[in-house]
């Protein structure tokens, strides 16, 4: 009977271990967009950048959440700003539209702290030119290292925009509740031993 107990609650603590719940990418501090060679005009057009944070789907690539925004250049009328002002799809000039065609243009997001994000939606131009609206993405840490990396992503269709899930890499941790049952089931078992 004794080997029976001892053998579901190992069981049980292997399975609370191996227990995690639904995470993001995490210590993401840097948002990256340049124009993919889907963009056969290399200017870099982005309404606005969605940063969902893991838990909360609040979206942290706003001048609200304390983000803040640079580009390579910038189209007179247009500024980085507009895409994180929570106006998305949007016209010209609410976007950011880099001068330069020569592919080298980018749109930098900084966070206001390293966050865990699930995803990230950009969002194109919706007044005219949408075979520009073809993105490279690249989320960087604190320190510069590259976290996660997708190229041609494409929001020429309808909406306006690209979807993009962030892979999980949050440590496993179990609940504080699934803990607490298993100790007291440990400490159960070592009563049971002593009154034998």
């Amino acid at each position: 009977m004794k080997n029976n107990i001892v053998t579901v609650l190992v069981a049980s603590f292997i399975s609370i271990l191996s227990n995690t719940s639904m995470a993001g990418l995490m210590d993401v501090s840097k948002i990256v967009i340049t124009p993919s060679t889907l963009n056969t005009q290399g200017w870099l057009q982005v309404s606005e950048v969605v940063a969902r944070e893991t838990g909360t789907g609040n979206d942290l690539a706003l001048t609200s959440a304390g983000a803040t925004a640079s580009g390579s250049s910038n189209w007179p009328g247009s500024s980085p700003n507009n895409a994180i002002n929570g106006v998305a799809p949007a016209a010209f000039s609410n976007i950011f539209h880099s001068y330069e065609n020569n592919g080298s243009s980018f749109l930098n997001i900084f966070l206001a702290s390293p966050n865990e994000l699930d995803s990230i939606e950009l969002f194109g131009r919706t007044d005219c030119c949408s075979f520009r609206d073809f993105y490279n993405l690249d989320l960087y840490n604190a320190t510069g290292d590259l976290l996660f990396s997708a190229s041609n992503l494409n929001a020429t269709g309808s909406t306006h925009s690209v979807f993009t899930n962030l892979p999980n890499t949050a440590v496993s941790v179990p609940e504080p509740a699934s803990v607490a049952l298993l100790g007291l089931g440990l400490i159960g078992l070592s009563i049971a031993r002593k009154k034998k």
